[in-house]
């Protein structure tokens, strides 16, 4: 997540079922979300009842546990995945210095194991405006003959359905506030901020729509060709709502904070201008394109996320970017290919001739199998080669092909060997991150191809985000050229 200022509250936390065990401190939630409680005294002995209910002895991590506060100006809060590496031993007793805390959820308390149901969730993305390219403003404005007087046209922008998918309804929702007022008024703006709505006829858990959310995120990031973070999350709970008459009701907003380990990269508001394609480019049907993202991601979240996680952290070091890039790669064609050297009935007959030579011994046939069934499988080179033919029908010869890949692939085997150490000359030398772009670029493509994207979408997103394209010549442009 990504607040444009740490935030910081007082107030008083206890531990589930020990209310009366209050004691004070600090919430201090960071730009980057994470959040880390202070507290100005310990916790008494409920802190002593729960870690001998954990069997904890002193000296030890102590396990992660939810604590409660009331804090001022938020009231009620609920701290998730608390945990403290170290603690002190005094005479009254074991004092945490400090927890470090998973998640924030405002405005609630929930009990040891009670898990908070939401029916609808919204978030807001950095660069989100940008990306979907509407805005209810009017170019111009109009102004009174005596030039006096002048009026600026703003009109909010319709709701759009994206998609349902697994009971959730996805859509892109608009909020707009006049920013100030001030007694004496000289200078006035509307603000408009596009937002991602998901929506349940049923209670759902919270790690439900951040899960949904956070694959929508990354649709969205892989559009503007940037990691996109959050900059806020709200859920609301139908259980939580006020009625305020027959039809309306009041609902009760539970914001939540947590390190969703994005970063900002640069410090500029916009994404980049020349992005791969924008809400617009998915003309008049979305929801296939989105559908076929969160089925996808879905199936292979382990890939996707780690890949996604990778390429959105800047202190990510040149080595380990490639290493993780080129593992997405060989793993999502492995996760996703059923193809093998031999062919199924070639297989299966020598799975048979396995049996039946050592069929008094089924462990050592089943084992030999086993072996035999590993050699089978594509190598990371042959993988690599399938995913350049399927992405980029590169008009190079096979044996240009193959040894661009087997190049791909020593440097990623002499990286595995040198990864977090400092061997800038090696990476110099190597290229590792011209190869690393590259390996995205071609990544980034290849997720395009498989949501659905035909050959004219691929080259119309190529034409926008020049860059990617010129990312992927280095694998067959003269050395000099890919110098880094």
């Amino acid at each position: 997540m990504r607040l444009d200022e740490s935030l910081q509250f007082d107030g008083n936390f206890w531990l589930p079922g020990s209310p009366d065990q209050k004691r004070g401190g600090t919430l201090t939630i960071s730009d980057d979300g994470s959040a880390k409680l202070k507290l100005h005294d310990r916790f008494s002995n409920a802190l002593h009842e729960y870690m001998d209910r954990l069997a904890y002895s002193p000296g030890e991590a102590i396990p992660p546990t939810r604590i409660l506060g009331q804090v001022e100006k938020q009231g009620s809060v609920t701290l998730d995945h608390c945990f403290t590496s170290s603690a002190s031993i005094n005479l009254g007793g074991i004092s945490p210095v400090s927890y470090f805390v998973g998640r924030v959820i405002c405005k609630i308390h929930l009990d040891t194991d009670e898990e908070l149901q939401l029916n609808e969730f919204e978030f807001t993305l950095h660069g989100l405006d940008e990306w979907i390219g509407e805005s209810g403003f009017q170019i111009d404005s109009s102004f009174s003959p005596d030039q006096k007087t002048t009026w600026i046209h703003y009109q909010v922008p319709d709701d759009v359905l994206l998609t349902t998918y697994d009971d959730i309804k996805v859509e892109f929702t608009y909020g707009w506030w006049i920013p100030g007022r001030d007694m004496v008024q000289t200078e006035a703006s509307i603000r408009q901020e596009a937002k991602v709505w998901l929506t349940s006829n049923t209670s759902r858990p919270i790690d439900d729509f951040i899960s949904t959310a956070i694959r929508v995120r990354d649709f969205i990031s892989l559009g503007a060709g940037d990691t996109l973070p959050f900059t806020s999350l709200t859920g609301y709970s139908d259980k939580l709502n006020r009625k305020l008459d027959a039809n309306t009701s009041h609902k009760t907003p539970l914001a939540t904070y947590f390190d969703d380990g994005r970063r900002k990269r640069r410090d500029h508001s916009e994404i980049p201008q020349f992005m791969p394609f924008s809400f617009a480019a998915l003309k008049d049907e979305p929801s296939k394109y989105i559908n076929e993202w969160l089925d996808i991601y879905g199936k292979h979240t382990g890939v996707m996320s780690a890949y996604f996680n990778t390429i959105g952290d800047p202190e990510v070091t040149t080595a380990n970017r490639y290493i993780s890039i080129f593992r997405a790669i060989e793993s999502l064609h492995r996760e996703t290919s059923d193809e093998t050297k031999m062919k199924g009935p070639e297989w299966n007959d020598l799975k048979s001739r396995i049996r039946k030579k050592f069929e008094d011994d089924k462990d050592l046939a089943t084992f030999l199998i086993a072996a035999a069934g590993s050699r089978n499988s594509l190598s990371a080179r042959e993988r690599l080669i399938r995913v350049f033919e399927m992405t980029l029908k590169p008009e190079v010869d096979e044996g240009s092909l193959s040894d661009v890949c087997s190049e791909l692939v020593k440097i990623r085997n002499d990286l595995a060997h040198i990864a977090g150490t400092q061997f800038a000359e090696y990476v110099i030398s190597r290229k590792v991150r011209v190869k690393s772009d590259g390996l995205d670029a071609v990544l980034r493509i290849w997720l395009m191809k498989m949501i659905g994207f035909d050959d004219e979408m691929v080259s119309a997103a190529l034409e926008r985000a020049t860059e990617i394209r010129r990312k992927v010549h280095v694998f067959f442009a003269p050395e000099e050229s890919s110098s880094v």
